[in-house]
């Protein structure tokens, strides 16, 4: 039963209780606040590392890549210490633009294009149609022209939601452990 409910409108309910070994209790407090932050950074880099390569693991057993460059694009970083992070494919972190597979060199210059290709990958899209010509028009990969009236639509194939899910939720238990590490006197 919830405590609102047993408690009458406007009553006030005081709580009183006793600690002992206070000078322990408080050490442990500062050491806790000096070394938490530290821990719960090497606890999210861990779980962003880990959503990271399952990332790369979903999108080439989906079969959702040609070259390898979306794949190898796909990045966790942190701008503050990961106290946050971020995993995926973005354009401002873009590091490979150039892959060889067997004799064939493949080269994407656009490095906005390989984030988009990313999200394509990732959420689909629906039918494309031409806006200003009659036809569409890309290369394949051997650089002939292709030409078509539509396009699509093109299921979702996700690799890093699912990555997400999967890792994500470890990552509150690890913090708990170090958390409880630091109290209980670990390191």
């Amino acid at each position: 039963m919830a405590l609102a409910n047993m408690v009458p409108s406007g009553q006030a309910i005081r709580v009183s209780f006793g600690v002992s070994g206070i000078p322990e209790f408080t050490q442990k407090l500062e050491r806790l606040k000096r070394l938490c932050p530290q821990k719960a950074a090497e606890c999210v880099k861990r779980t962003a590392v880990d959503i990271e390569s399952e990332a790369k693991q979903n999108i080439t057993s989906q079969g959702a890549f040609d070259t390898g460059i979306t794949r190898a694009n796909i990045l966790q970083w942190s701008d503050d210490g990961y106290a946050t992070a971020s995993i995926g494919v973005s354009a401002s972190k873009v590091t490979v633009t150039h892959m060889k597979r067997g004799d064939t060199r493949v080269a994407r210059e656009d490095k906005s294009k390989i984030a988009l290709i990313a999200m394509v990958i990732e959420f689909g899209h629906g039918v494309i149609t031409p806006v200003r010509a009659k036809m569409l028009r890309w290369f394949d990969k051997a650089g002939n022209p292709v030409f078509a009236r539509r396009v699509g639509p093109v299921p979702p194939r996700p690799f890093l939601h699912p990555a997400f899910e999967a890792n994500a939720r470890d990552m509150i238990p690890r913090i708990r452990e170090a958390i409880m590490a630091i109290a209980g006197g670990g390191a």
